[in-house]
């Protein structure tokens, strides 16, 4: 008996000294920097965000009511060859709770990722950016070669067949099938529809989801997530489903217009990919973390350096069902 009495008194002695252990929780920052900027291949306005870490007295982040974003630097990319600067101005924040000042970001008007020429092919592109006390801060990606991705299947209809219970998308790059592999992929369906309430028309729309479970009380929907995965296979009554869903707190269905239903491909490069699924996982309701990993692809600093691009098809909705279910449509 007296070793399990010696036992525990050990043990409690290691678990007293471990909390008198003195922890500190914040790390060094008098020298880093903070540095995002997306690309978007569907518009030629890109805007970048530049900003240095703080410190507070104890360990809340929100106590901080001092914008850390820095002006005056000077951000330039390299792109086919030319060289795209990033003007520096401020826009007035809707939410002014914690920052009263404004929002200041930069941003690029001129550079034209949308273009066949440029779209078509994957290109290396660089940024340089010289902030203020003359540190510098680089990084690089590809584009994605939008113009050369394209869907199997053409034509999906709405209703689907009566032979055929699932709707399947699958998607390829046409002339360099290769690449199909260098990518991540976030799909999803949207029904987009209108609803009138009281005079007001609202726009909205709804996500589809691919799959659902019953837990025993209820179905649990789940929608795709980024992966490798190049199809998505849909149970139509899914959709079905979605129809019934938007009429459930009106059931007067002639104060629905709907749009259209959309299948929607979202392409990412390896850097904003590995960002995504990095920040998904530490915040995902049925994670643990003490501390998130510091994903990074800016060279001398922190942040990303990322692109991503859309493609988009339109379902073709037949009139003569949305018709015979009391629905308005605008198509």
């Amino acid at each position: 008996m007296k070793r399990y009495t010696i036992g525990l008194i050990v043990l409690f002695s290691i678990l007293i000294a471990s909390c008198n252990d003195s922890v500190d929780v914040k790390t060094t920052t008098s020298d880093s920097y903070i540095f995002y900027c997306i690309m978007n291949s569907d518009t030629t306005f890109h805007a970048a965000y530049l900003s240095k870490p703080y410190n507070v007295d104890g360990i809340d982040p929100y106590a901080n009511t001092a914008d850390p974003s820095i002006a005056n630097a000077n951000i330039v990319i390299n792109f086919n060859n030319v060289n795209y600067t990033f003007r520096d101005t401020t826009v007035a924040r809707t939410d002014t709770s914690r920052y009263t000042t404004p929002f200041h970001l930069y941003y690029n008007k001129k550079l034209n990722l949308m273009d066949d020429l440029v779209s078509s092919q994957s290109l290396p592109m660089t940024i340089k950016i010289t902030l203020p006390n003359n540190k510098i801060l680089t990084s690089s990606l590809e584009t994605i070669p939008i113009s050369d991705f394209h869907f199997s299947r053409m034509i999906y209809t709405f209703p689907p067949p009566t032979d055929s219970a699932f709707i399947t998308f699958k998607w390829l790059f046409y002339s360099k099938a290769s690449l199909i592999d260098k990518y991540y992929y976030l799909p999803f369906i949207q029904l987009h529809y209108s609803h009138k309430s009281g005079g007001v028309t609202t726009e909205k729309s709804i996500n589809i989801p691919y799959r659902t479970v019953f837990s025993g009380v209820e179905d649990i929907e789940f929608y795709p997530t980024v992966s490798k995965k190049t199809l998505l296979s849909l149970n139509a009554q899914y959709i079905f489903d979605a129809f019934k869903k938007i009429y459930s707190a009106d059931s007067v269905k002639s104060n629905f217009t709907i749009h259209s239903l959309t299948f929607k491909v979202i392409l990412l490069e390896k850097n904003l990919a590995a960002y995504y699924a990095q920040s998904a996982t530490y915040n995902d309701e049925f994670s643990v973390r003490i501390d998130a990993a510091d994903f990074t692809n800016i060279t001398g600093g922190y942040g990303l350096f990322g692109a991503y691009a859309t493609k988009t098809i339109k379902l073709s909705l037949s009139k003569g069902w949305l018709s015979s279910q009391g629905y308005n449509y605008d198509f």
